[in-house]
């Protein structure tokens, strides 16, 4: 069984991409004991949406607005680095 430190990531991970079929039967089983990461799967769907929503409704007609590539990638990197570093 994975940990919740685990299916954290892949929660997070299933935002970006589809997941491969044996992660996301892990994360299937581990929701299915784990209230918890239940919880933050559904928090971070929220907020996910939350953000999306925003993006489009604030910015709809200034494409400059929406952040560039490369500051999405820099953040994703920092991001991944963090999580590296805790892991």
């Amino acid at each position: 069984m994975i940990t919740c430190r685990r299916a954290a990531e892949l929660i997070s991970g299933e935002l970006d991409t589809v997941l491969p079929l044996h992660q996301r039967a892990g994360l299937a089983f581990h929701a299915v004991v784990c209230g918890a990461c239940r919880q933050f799967r559904w928090q971070l769907g929220v907020v996910n949406e939350t953000v999306e929503e925003f993006f489009a409704t604030a910015w709809a007609g200034d494409p400059d607005a929406i952040l560039p590539a490369e500051t999405k990638d820099h953040l994703r990197a920092v991001i991944a680095a963090h999580l590296e570093e805790n892991s």
